[in-house]
């Protein structure tokens, strides 16, 4: 017996705690080629807003009495695989649930002597491969460059403003309180920050890159993304990442009001995904590894404890209350 995570009804426009129910799920019995897993840590993150709305698109859409999904670092307690022994470190997309049964070739082990396993759902994982993607492939800035990243304090863009900025990058960011705000100067390197509550971000870019933005690593679309390309300088490259302010709307896949900015400016526009790493990802893994362990980019986590504490701890990521990776805690 197990419990899972379930939604309980489709999401209207503020997606809400009671949205989901935690269920109790007796798992099958395990079969040559499987094992059991038992989840120490689940992965929460905003594109799995997505299939709980009624556009179709990148994910499946997902129903009344789906089971939620996603990435989680578990413990192996049971394999009838001799390529998987028990007691081994798995990287699954079994997502909200405290145990599940899989095929072995399904999940990814990790070594023995992993040092820290959650990082395996943010700066080692999608998260990082992410923000990797959008500063190393996409933006490319060099010293002297201003970039801007917006939902800076946030999983993606927090790991965005570290490299960045050890490429030279003069880094400014926008976040939603003053908290976030201090924590991207003192912490994270950037030169100055706006919370967006207090001051919209075209003022603030205005005020903070009085000449212009060079290049933008924009997680937010929507108005933010109208104020970028107001404020940005010609020929200037924008990465665009996500569109989480837009996630919650009638339509998520909806583009910026002034698009013609782009045609005026010479503007480059390139979306991008962590599924675009393609080979590369154990190399860019690697590398953010030495990056995390020797300080150069800060790892920060948000962590709730118990599966019971994810529906609320989901929602509060439209919310703008979590801090870098928001992981749940359940073993």
């Amino acid at each position: 017996m197990t419990r899972a995570v379930h939604l309980a009804r489709q999401p209207g426009t503020h997606i809400a705690p009671d949205d989901f129910e935690v269920r109790d799920v007796v798992l099958p019995a395990v079969q040559s080629g499987q094992a059991r897993v038992r989840n120490l840590f689940v992965s929460l993150d905003p594109y799995m807003r997505l299939p709980l709305t009624a556009r179709a698109g990148l994910h499946p859409a997902k129903g009344p009495g789906d089971l939620l999904g996603g990435a989680a670092v578990g413990v192996v307690e049971e394999s009838a695989d001799p390529a998987l022994v028990a007691g081994t470190l798995v990287v699954s997309q079994s997502g909200w649930t405290e145990g599940f049964v899989a095929p072995v070739a399904s999940l990814r082990a990790l070594p023995a002597d992993t040092p820290h396993p959650s990082w395996h759902l943010g700066v080692l994982g999608l998260t990082g491969i992410t923000a990797w993607l959008g500063v190393e492939r996409v933006l490319k800035p060099v010293r002297g460059e201003t970039v801007y990243v917006s939902g800076a304090a946030g999983a993606v863009g927090s790991i965005a403003c570290g490299l960045a900025r050890r490429r030279g990058a003069t880094v400014i960011g926008t976040a939603g309180t003053d908290a976030k705000c201090r924590l991207l100067i003192d912490e994270i390197g950037c030169a100055t920050a706006g919370n967006y509550h207090r001051e919209p971000v075209s003022a603030f870019l205005a005020r903070a890159a009085p000449d212009g933005v060079d290049a933008s690593f924009d997680n937010v679309g929507g108005a933010t993304l109208d104020a970028i390309l107001g404020a940005t300088r010609p020929g200037g490259r924008i990465g665009a990442c996500g569109a989480i302010s837009l996630y919650e709307s009638d339509d998520y896949r909806g583009g910026p009001a002034d698009f013609f900015r782009v045609i005026e400016q010479g503007l480059t526009i390139t979306g991008f995904n962590a599924g675009q790493a393609g080979d590369d990802a154990p190399a860019i893994v690697s590398e953010l590894q030495q990056m995390a362990a020797a300080g150069d980019i800060l790892v920060r986590e948000t962590v709730v404890e118990g599966i019971a504490a994810v529906p609320a701890a989901f929602a509060s990521l439209f919310t703008g209350e979590t801090t870098g990776k928001l992981i749940a805690r359940l073993g």
